[in-house]
């Protein structure tokens, strides 16, 4: 059962669920809640990503319930925030892999020398326009 872990305050806190890691940083207070409640909404939330970066980094208010983030427009805030965080995300992997292959600082010189012999290639004539330009020397 993998075990789900963030930072706080200088030390490791571990998670049983990832239910319960949203519990613990989406809601206000922990004191006096149906946990039974807050689980089904977490599941909810959790069909939509289980990303624990974007759950860390996701500017939500802290709330008395989940139920609040289950209604539709604050659905949608959240899944407009994921992708956002995807782009992100790619926008970041690209620019770190542009600098990996930066290749102006690399210098090539081209031998003068042939390399092979030309190679001729008769191309079949299908075409009028073919044929004005290969001439009559392709192959049919």
């Amino acid at each position: 059962m993998p075990k789900y872990t963030r930072v706080v305050n200088g030390k490791d806190v571990s998670y049983r669920t990832f239910e319960l890691f949203l519990i613990d940083i989406l809601l206000a207070s922990k004191v006096g809640i149906n946990y039974g409640k807050e689980i089904k909404a977490a599941k909810v939330l959790t069909s939509l990503t289980k990303n624990q970066d974007f759950w860390e980094q996701v500017c939500l208010p802290k709330v008395p319930s989940l139920v609040y983030f289950i209604k539709p427009e604050n659905m949608a805030i959240i899944e407009y925030q994921f992708e956002e965080f995807k782009k992100k995300r790619w926008l970041n992997s690209i620019k770190s892999r542009k600098n990996f292959l930066d290749f102006s600082s690399r210098q090539y010189t081209l031998e003068e020398d042939k390399v092979s012999e030309n190679i001729e290639i008769n191309k079949p004539i299908l075409s009028i326009k073919d044929f004005l330009k290969y001439g009559q020397n392709s192959k049919k």
